[in-house]
């Protein structure tokens, strides 16, 4: 009896120790609420007294952790089912999740360029730049039936005009996108650069005047060393000779363009010197001696410019000038001719010289004379014309 008593009493106090079993409360939640494929999902365990979890995504995966992450590979709903325990206890929540299709953003192309200028002339070259984004080739329309697959073209026009450039852009999805510039094309500018000079022909130590033919601005060369930016310009050369004279004209555009004209600067005086050297003294105008020598000088239209004192016997030398004459503004071409003057005061003719005094002023290698004689030679009789400047 006594040990029946004691084992009533101890259930007694066994059961008033032991604690009730919580019930299990079992939720979640996600973020974001809907997702695309892909797309990590956040899963926040929200569950009480419970002590396991097993998570059941709805697409045949599973996991054990609290609060695990998730993604899903297809699209369409998705019921996720979170289940909790705790000894005997099992307590469920389900919950579904909509997952929609990646959306793909597609690129465009944006075509675009600019050009190293908008206004050119026919046959100069312009640059074509391509700014263009989100493109992997394309294609240049010049606008004048011409092409370009090249990124960034060069390009000149053959004619004036408006052109439309248009440039087309594409990806490699077949995408294009176009872009259209204008460009104008005029006739290059033509520069007249010739000139006139007065007083014409030039000599020395004269005022010349130079104008040009065409409005610009200049630039003179007047080929001794001297310049000028003068429209009309004035110079005075001190040495005579062959002169190259140039004048660079710039137009309202740019454009140059040049003139050079190779003109002779002639002396005021030209002195004519007359030597014998050696003659026939077989011919019939030494009868009797040595020639009393008489020469003329005429101008080119056949007038009479000097005729010089007789000089009796002359014998023939290599260093005597016999006789000078000196013609003044002489600029073009002479015929000096030679006479004996015999016992019967009748000239015979010895011999006639012509001298281009243009083309020898234009064929001196320095700006002055040569100190040796130019010699003539005639008829065999070695007659010798000496020409000097003054």
């Amino acid at each position: 009896m006594k040990q029946l008593t004691s084992f009533i009493l101890a259930s007694f106090f066994l059961l008033a120790c032991t604690k009730e079993q919580e019930p299990i409360s079992v939720n979640f939640s996600f973020s974001p609420s809907s997702a695309e494929v892909n797309n990590l999902i956040q899963f926040t365990n929200t569950s009480t007294n419970a002590q396991t979890y097993k998570w059941d995504f709805g697409d045949g995966t599973t996991s054990t952790e609290k609060n695990p992450t998730h993604s899903y590979t297809t699209s369409g709903t998705k019921t996720v089912k979170l289940t909790g325990t705790a000894g005997n206890s099992v307590g469920y929540q389900s919950k579904t999740i909509t997952i929609t299709a990646k959306t793909i953003t597609e690129v465009t192309p944006v075509a675009n360029f600019t050009t190293s200028t908008s206004t050119a002339t026919t046959g100069q070259v312009i640059t074509f730049t391509n700014t263009s984004t989100n493109a992997h080739t394309y294609t240049w329309n010049f606008g004048d039936n011409t092409t370009s697959t090249l990124e960034n073209p060069t390009h000149s026009y053959a004619t004036a005009g408006s052109k439309m450039v248009t440039l087309t852009a594409r990806n490699n999805n077949g995408k294009t996108h176009s872009c259209t510039k204008m460009v104008l094309i005029s006739v290059p500018e033509v520069i007249d650069a010739t000139f006139s000079f007065q007083p014409s022909p030039i000599k020395i130590n004269t005022k010349i005047y130079f104008t040009p033919t065409a409005l610009g601005t200049y630039a003179w060369d007047f080929g001794d060393g001297s310049t000028s930016t003068s429209m009309i310009a004035d110079h005075t050369f001190t040495k005579f000779g062959k002169k190259a004279i140039k004048l660079t004209v710039t137009g309202t555009t740019g454009a140059k363009n040049s003139t050079t004209q190779n003109v002779a600067i002639y002396p005021n005086n030209t002195r004519i010197l007359v030597n014998l050297t050696k003659y026939n003294t077989a011919t019939t105008w030494d009868i009797g001696g040595n020639p009393d020598l008489i020469f003329k000088v005429y101008n080119a239209d056949g007038s009479l410019l000097y005729t010089s004192n007789e000089l009796a016997n002359v014998a023939p030398t290599t260093s005597i000038f016999f006789n000078t004459a000196t013609i003044p503004n002489v600029t073009s071409k002479l015929t000096l001719k030679l006479y004996d003057e015999d016992l019967l005061n009748s000239r015979e003719l010895m011999g006639t010289f012509e001298i281009d005094l243009p083309s020898i002023i234009e064929s001196l290698p320095s700006e002055t004379m040569p100190t040796s004689t130019i010699q003539l030679t005639n008829n065999s009789n070695n007659l010798t014309v000496g020409l000097g400047f003054e």
